[in-house]
């Protein structure tokens, strides 16, 4: 038999924070268990993901939100020692680089995920799958690190790339599908603003994506449960399926960005946050994305950006083939080999 690994994934699911960080961790997870890991996961305490911990049989810790990072560190240590965790895998954000700086010479080997957050690099592996080359320049503390860095190491689900949009698609239509995804918290309400500045376009069908810790469902179901020419679908499974159906999107610059580009489906990106800027900027430059500043708020800027990119059929094949060369949907199987490595 086999022996099996045990790894633990210290994952930020703090609801303030989106959904991102806890989704690439579910990736990765159902990856390594298909490789003989057991797969344990600590998490700040939020309904959601525990429902979701229990219904993938995952095992789980919870922390309260209370707890100071000193408090929370100290009982991630502790359940690594209780568990007997070979591996420990962190996405935490701006906490990465503090708690693997506390692991480091200690009996577990350490997998932090990063994006735009860390600067010194105390774990074993870090992987950076951002395109953004400065959030790259990291100071290496532990000498023996490997940095595996670019796109190529984007984790996403391999349904992303089965079903990518396809050349043939993009053509002149009596009425386009738009996709409207603001993140899995949309703390400002970008959504609502978005579906204002299109819902009267009369050829427009818009899909409306919100995710488990949007708040302003209420304020939204108001404003369109009167339009037929809306769909609103609240946290759904299969989102790639749902994408597929899409001619055009409008997203934040998180997860969701990198998950459209691999698909291939041209995009107007609005970022939410400051980290978001340079993702949509480099995005830009490598002719996939049309973007609005910051929590752009004018809708008719919005409605503009949009009508224009519909009429402009050549703009959105060149934006199809950018994208699915930048995000290939294959970090998830490269990540999980390097891993596998390491144990």
């Amino acid at each position: 038999m086999n022996k099996i690994n045990k790894i633990t994934i210290r994952c930020l699911t703090n609801p303030s924070k989106g959904f991102g960080n806890f989704n690439r961790c579910l990736n990765i997870a159902e990856s390594l268990k298909q490789k003989n890991c057991l797969i344990s996961f600590v998490v700040d305490d939020n309904e959601f993901v525990i429902s979701e911990l229990k219904k993938r049989k995952f095992n789980f810790a919870s922390i309260p939100l209370s707890k100071s990072v000193f408090e929370k560190t100290n009982l991630l240590k502790n359940y690594l020692e209780q568990n007997n965790s070979k591996l420990c895998i962190i996405d935490m954000r701006e906490y990465g680089e503090i708690l693997s700086k506390k692991l480091l010479n200690s009996n577990c080997k350490v997998v932090l995920f990063d994006d735009a957050w860390n600067k010194q690099v105390y774990a074993d592996v870090i992987f950076n799958g951002t395109n953004v080359e400065s959030y790259h320049n990291y100071e290496i503390i532990n000498k023996n690190s490997k940095l595996f860095l670019g796109p190529n190491y984007w984790i996403i689900d391999k349904n992303f790339k089965f079903f990518r949009k396809k050349l043939s698609s993009i053509k002149i239509k009596k009425k386009y599908s738009i996709i409207i995804t603001m993140g899995g918290s949309d703390k400002f309400n970008l959504t609502t603003t978005v579906v204002k500045s299109l819902m009267n376009i009369d050829d427009l069908h818009l899909s409306i994506i919100v995710g488990p810790f949007f708040s302003h469902t209420e304020t939204l179901m108001k404003i369109i449960s009167s339009k037929p020419n809306i769909s609103l679908y609240k946290s759904p499974p299969k989102i790639w399926k749902i994408f597929s159906s899409a001619d055009i999107a409008v997203c934040t610059g998180g997860n969701t960005l990198f998950e459209l580009a691999c698909m291939g489906i041209p995009t107007l990106c609005i970022p939410s946050v400051i980290h978001e800027i340079k993702y949509a900027e480099e995005f830009k430059s490598q002719n996939f994305s049309l973007n609005l500043t910051l929590r752009e708020k004018n809708m008719k800027h919005i409605k503009s950006a949009i009508l224009n990119l519909i009429s402009d059929i050549n703009l959105q094949k060149e934006m199809c083939v950018s994208g699915q060369k930048i995000i290939d949907g294959k970090g998830l199987s490269r990540v999980t080999k390097e891993i596998i490595h390491l144990l």
